[in-house]
């Protein structure tokens, strides 16, 4: 016999003290307690957090051994785990690489909440890189996060594989271009995507197409200017080459000058979109026209001098003289002892000839047989000069007389009224005074 044989009361107000000390542990919260009183085991829950990410489930492995699964809802999974126990939360879900979680629930707490992050399964990123003009190797870096992801292509095109499930950053790079870096992100559920990247030069490209006459004799410059700032020059005869390394954006001037030309110019601009073009200008062929009139006279086109003709009566007059094509203008040629010529041209392209005879004014007459100067107001004869200012004879003069008059040794003689005293005669013998017509 025992002793709870012999006290059959005794045990009984035993076990109901110790339901009643359960239910008042119970009753004051502490259901872990009584399951570690009770069973030895107090749990926690877990609560993942994972939105975004459909078909996701979450197994508990202890020591090894998988637990049941959880499966996410409304992107949460509330997972009951043993308390004070080292513990792995195995997260999986259809397109993610599986995500090992360590989870440890002190004995002071009831609930931890973890957010979880995966990262896709493998996928396949295709790339196509357009660049117009572009030769040379484009290189590509794809992001995710810190870890890079690089790729080298010549032909334009790479497969590339990426995380899925991520948001990537794409971006390529080759000498003289740039691009926009673009954004991609694979789903996971299907494991591949495309992506097309848009290459342009970071300068721009301009050909210049001149059309004309006589453009192969010319010579003369090609400018490209940003405003007066002046970026590109080059010869007339590189014109149909391309001018590089200009400004994307801006408004720029084409000014083209030669020998022959009026000259000319044409506006471009380069864009991003639009990096090359080609301008088309025409050239007109500027005015020559030469002079032809007597040496060194001096030319006027209007009331303005334009230079003088040379030893051989030459003076060719150009766009600086003639500066609107198709304007009628009036040339004039003077010299000294010529008679101005005056003639009306129209300035027309090209060389063309403009004649401007002078003619010699009329000069003053020496006449051995009929006019005469004289002092007195005549010139007659042969050649002698009388005192009186008569002139008189037939060739010259033998002599002065002190009345004034002179005979020539070869002619008839003719006298001449002496010339009255104080009148201008010399009664030594000197010269009369003689008037030229025109002089006072």
């Amino acid at each position: 016999m025992t002793a709870r044989d012999l006290d059959p009361q005794g045990t009984q107000a035993r076990r109901r003290m110790l339901v009643g000390l359960l239910l008042v542990l119970l009753l004051a919260g502490g259901g872990g307690l009584l399951w570690h009183f009770v069973l030895g085991i107090p749990r926690g829950t877990v609560v993942l957090e994972l939105p975004g990410v459909a078909g996701a489930s979450v197994a508990v492995v202890q020591d090894g051994r998988e637990g049941r699964k959880v499966d996410f809802e409304d992107g949460q999974a509330r997972v009951r785990v043993p308390k004070d126990q080292d513990l792995e939360l195995v997260v999986s879900a259809v397109g993610y690489l599986p995500k090992t979680i360590p989870v440890r629930v002190s004995l002071e707490e009831d609930e931890k909440t973890i957010p979880v992050e995966m990262t896709g399964a493998p996928g396949t990123l295709a790339i196509t890189v357009q660049a117009p003009g572009l030769q040379g190797e484009v290189s590509l870096v794809v992001q995710d996060g810190s870890q890079k992801i690089p790729g080298k292509t010549r032909t334009g095109a790479l497969e590339l594989e990426v995380p899925t499930g991520r948001s990537l950053t794409v971006q390529a790079t080759a000498p003289g271009y740039v691009s926009q870096p673009s954004r991609v992100t694979l789903d996971p559920a299907t494991g591949s995507a495309s992506l097309q990247l848009k290459m342009v030069p970071d300068h721009g490209i301009l050909q210049l197409d001149l059309q004309g006459q006589s453009l192969a004799n010319a010579k003369g410059t090609i400018r490209v200017l940003d405003g007066t700032r002046e970026l590109a020059k080059a010869p007339l005869a590189d014109a149909g080459k391309a001018l590089e390394k200009l400004p994307l954006g801006r408004n720029l001037t084409v000014k083209v000058s030669t020998n022959l030309h009026l000259p000319g110019q044409a506006s471009a601009r380069l864009t991003p979109d639009v990096p090359r073009s080609k301008v088309t200008l025409s050239l007109q062929l500027a005015p020559r026209l030469k002079i032809d009139t007597v040496p060194w006279a001096t030319v006027l086109v209007g009331d303005s001098r334009a230079g003088q003709a040379d030893a051989e009566g030459v003076l060719t007059l150009t766009e600086k003289h003639l500066k609107e094509l198709g304007r009628q203008y009036e040339v004039r040629a003077s010299r000294e002892g010529f008679k101005t010529a005056t003639r009306t041209v129209r300035a027309t392209p090209g060389q063309s000839t403009l004649s401007l005879a002078l003619t010699p004014l009329p000069q003053p007459t020496y006449s051995g047989g009929g006019s005469s100067y004289s002092g007195g107001g005549g010139y007659s004869g042969g050649g002698g000069y009388s005192s009186g200012g008569g002139y008189s004879g037939g060739g010259g003069s033998s002599g002065s007389s002190s009345g004034g008059s002179s005979t020539g040794s070869s002619g008839s003689a003719a006298s001449t009224p002496s010339t009255p005293a104080g009148s201008g005669g010399s009664t030594g013998g000197g010269w009369g005074s003689v008037q030229v017509p025109g002089e006072h």
